[in-house]
């Protein structure tokens, strides 16, 4: 039995040719030496450069597309930034209205409080001086007893309605002054006695003014007559321009 074991492995590869087994090794010991890998790798490489025409094209879409998209930026953020501008400023207006209506409360605030503390026998002296209606009966009353206390006669009297005066035209002012024109026809024994009435009626509690005094004499009788042209005044409340502001608020 042929020993199999021992036989000669060189038998069994078919021997190839020498100068093919000297090529393939030549090769692989080419390709495993450091010295080759690192020529290979010092080597430098063919690269393309990129052509002009490429760039300018995609710098060209680039910038387009960068202003279309500024553009588009701008027409979509102006329109709001214009609202804004107006809002605030409606708001800054707003803020100033609220601070005129606040400073007005406050000084209502403080008219009240100071009106408040004064006292009653002023406030009745206050109405006296100055009624709120023109009283006619006690006006009448008042001279006819200053006459009186001063030896003189009331002769006539005549009342002649002056258009009202506005108080001030001031914000926050709602009364208006209100004069009566007096029309009086006196006899007096002499200039002492209508001095003295004039005088009376000048420190009268209620507030009247003397405008004109015209004196003639009775030679047969020696009475002086005057012709005396005085102002009574009243207040009265003003009217609200609630109308007017609502007529200009409905005007186009």
């Amino acid at each position: 039995m042929p020993d199999f074991l021992h036989e000669d492995q060189n038998a069994i590869v078919p021997p190839s040719p020498a100068g093919a087994s000297g090529k393939r090794g030549r090769r692989r010991f080419e390709g495993a030496s450091p010295q080759a890998e690192a020529k290979n790798e010092q080597e430098p490489e063919d690269k393309k450069e990129p052509s002009v025409l490429f760039t300018q094209y995609y710098g060209s879409v680039f910038l387009l597309v960068t202003a279309a998209f500024l553009g588009s930026g701008y027409l979509l953020l102006y329109p709001l930034v214009r609202s804004f501008k107006m809002l605030d400023r409606d708001i800054r207006n707003q803020n100033e209205v609220l601070q005129d209506e606040r400073a007005y409360l406050n000084s209502l605030d403080q008219s009240i409080a100071a009106a408040q503390a004064i006292p009653e026998e002023t406030i009745d002296r206050v109405n006296e001086a100055l009624p709120r209606t023109i009283g006619i009966p006690k006006l009448l009353q008042n001279m006819s007893l200053i006459a009186d206390e001063n030896g003189v006669k009331l002769n006539s009297v005549q009342f002649n309605a002056v258009p009202p005066e506005e108080a001030a035209s001031q914000r926050g002012r709602t009364i208006r002054m209100r004069p009566l024109d007096l029309n009086i026809t006196l006899f007096s024994p002499g200039y002492r006695q209508t001095r003295a009435f004039l005088e009376d009626l000048e420190t009268n509690l209620r507030v009247m003014d003397v405008k004109n005094i015209a004196v003639n004499a009775n030679e047969q009788t020696g009475e002086l007559s005057y012709a005396i042209l005085l102002t009574a005044y009243s207040i009265e409340p003003a009217p609200t321009s609630a109308p007017t502001t609502a007529a200009a608020s409905a005007a186009p």
